[in-house]
């Protein structure tokens, strides 16, 4: 059987998943020389256009503060604070 067209598949741990999601929203937040939380009050406040990229990047800030406030076995945990 090939293996072209197939989805890859791979497992990390919710740290690694955290670890990464914070670099990718600290290249955002360099290359737009802003904050994640200004950048959210810009789009709702309709001076920063929501562009693929910017949607990308309020997307991954999302799963982010999901992440942060769950725990170990994938369960909410009380109140937390969303970044978004």
């Amino acid at each position: 059987m090939s293996n072209n067209g197939s989805i890859k598949v791979i497992t990390i741990s919710r740290q690694e998943a955290i670890n990464q999601l914070q670099q990718d929203i600290t290249l955002f937040e360099r290359r737009y020389e802003c904050s994640s939380d200004f950048m959210v009050a810009a789009v709702k406040n309709g001076h920063m256009k929501e562009t693929a990229e910017i949607g990308v990047w309020m997307n991954k800030c999302r799963v982010l503060a999901r992440l942060e406030g769950c725990d170990r076995r994938g369960l909410m945990t009380g109140i937390y604070r969303a970044r978004v």
